[in-house]
């Protein structure tokens, strides 16, 4: 997955660094391996799910959290995103209050997306500031996947720069898809043709959300006119 999702749709793990890697290369993978795997899927989920269930009922905030971070990072990873969605939608957080609220609501919108309904991700991201730059960037995303090119790189542009890799990533995903929207299919091309070189995994998240950059990526993938196919 490109770049575990731009590091997991930015920044999940907080606190001491030397737990966020063991986490990162240790428990993290391995959930991510029993949930790609059929035998061990099943069982994973339920005890994923039992997690957050526990911190629902304790409510408190901070175990509430805490569990849906866990959570959360490994399913995002194995593309599982009916369950990113179910989760996200049982999180009773204000959404607008914290850090941790938007970066969920950005998720569950991103969930939304790539399970296709893009109704249901404008409706998470309705009455949510998008002075945010996460939701900014998610909000692009879903106007370029509609064919609203103009207004997606508009969204951006409204944002501002940010040094936030998620960020970024969305945006980058944005506008090729809104360039492909506005008739721009070379430009389009061009970066995809660039991601393929980098070896970034870039042109499989064009693939994996279908949008008006889809086909050209397929295009390029596929050949006879991709060059990169030996």
């Amino acid at each position: 997955v490109a770049m575990s999702l731009a590091l997991v749709c930015g920044a999940i793990a907080t606190g001491a660094l030397a737990f966020a890697s063991y986490r990162e290369r240790v428990v993290v993978q391995r959930l991510v391996l029993r949930l790609r795997d059929l035998k061990t899927r099943d069982a994973t989920l339920r005890s994923l799910h039992f997690r957050v269930d526990q911190a629902v009922a304790s409510r408190s905030e901070f175990r509430i959290e805490e569990a849906l971070r866990f959570t959360l990072e490994p399913l995002i990873i194995a593309g599982l995103w009916d369950e990113v969605s179910a989760l996200t939608r049982r999180a009773h957080h204000q959404e607008t209050h914290s850090a941790f609220g938007r970066w969920l609501a950005g998720v569950r919108a991103l969930a939304e997306l790539y399970r296709g309904e893009l109704d249901a991700a404008e409706a998470v991201l309705a009455g949510l500031s998008l002075d945010d730059p996460w939701l900014a960037a998610v909000d692009a995303l879903r106007l370029a996947l509609t064919g609203r090119g103009d207004d997606a790189l508009q969204r951006i542009a409204d944002a501002g720069p940010s040094p936030n890799l998620a960020v970024r990533y969305q945006r980058d995903l944005a506008e090729v898809h809104a360039l492909a929207a506005n008739g721009r299919r070379s430009e389009a091309r061009q970066r995809i043709e660039a991601s393929i070189r980098r070896n970034d995994g870039f042109v499989d998240a064009v693939l994996d959300l279908e949008g008006p950059a889809s086909p050209i990526a397929r295009a390029v993938v596929a050949g006879p006119a991709g060059p990169f196919r030996g």
